[in-house]
């Protein structure tokens, strides 16, 4: 008597050998829909799994961004460490379309999934706006930059201008100087002579004479030290006549 377990596995290779070929490819089918499905979960999640690593980098270089903000961070380094966050942010998009075409192509009815999809896109949607904001923030900084650049400008053109016209008046004074120097000295000059002469006219008083030249002497010096040279010329004329 055949015992009870062989008597089961010979009931189920008849079994199996019997199956219609309908219910194989059926079953076939049934194992290729689940390998799709596996491999499809798989891409998913590595994308989900990679665009919350983005959102992530994107977090952290923004707390960075603002960081540098308050520490005075050069404005070329606050546009290339925004300009990284806002390609970090438009690959994260370009990942999450492309995976929602697959999703498409494949024609799932996971509503999961596209609802995991639609929540990373809401959150990429609000990460852009804080970027809009703070190149927004980086534009007006710039503008008052170039601003106030303009208005400095605009000042040492005015400083120039000004420094300049000091200068000119300050040649005219110069001039001015020179003129009234010349004018004293031949005033003095003027005077030196008129003593010479009045000295030159007394005959009978020696005295006096030398006392009116070394008067008239002491105007010529007064005249050379303002640099007239015919009172230094005169003096050196009149030297031990006094």
């Amino acid at each position: 008597m055949k015992s009870p377990f062989l008597l089961a596995v010979l009931l189920a290779l008849v079994s199996i050998s019997c199956t219609p070929k309908e219910e194989l490819e059926a079953l076939q089918s049934t194992n290729d829909s689940l390998k799709n499905a596996l491999a499809l979960n798989k891409e998913v999640m590595m994308t989900l799994q990679e665009v919350g690593s983005m959102i992530d980098s994107i977090d952290a270089s923004r707390r960075l961004l603002k960081i540098s903000v308050v520490e005075g961070a050069s404005e070329e380094d606050y546009t290339m460490r925004l300009q990284a966050i806002h390609e970090h942010v438009v690959l994260s998009e370009k990942k999450i379309s492309s995976l929602e075409q697959s999703l498409k192509m494949m024609k799932t009815n996971e509503s999961f999934y596209f609802d995991m999809i639609a929540s990373l896109k809401d959150e990429l949607e609000l990460r852009l706006q804080e970027i809009y904001s703070l190149e927004k923030v980086n534009k007006e900084l710039e503008e008052k930059v170039k601003v106030q650049e303009s208005d400095l400008h605009d000042s040492f053109i005015e400083l120039e201008k000004k420094q300049q016209a000091l200068a000119e008046q300050e040649l005219k004074v110069e001039q001015l100087v020179s003129k009234l120097q010349l004018t004293e000295s031949e005033t003095l000059l003027l005077k030196g002579k008129a003593l010479e002469e009045s000295a030159n006219r007394i005959k009978l008083a020696p005295a006096k004479k030398k006392a009116t030249l070394r008067e008239a002497v002491g105007y010529y010096r007064k005249a050379a030290d303002l640099g007239n040279k015919e009172a230094g010329k005169r003096m050196t004329d009149l030297r031990g006549k006094y």
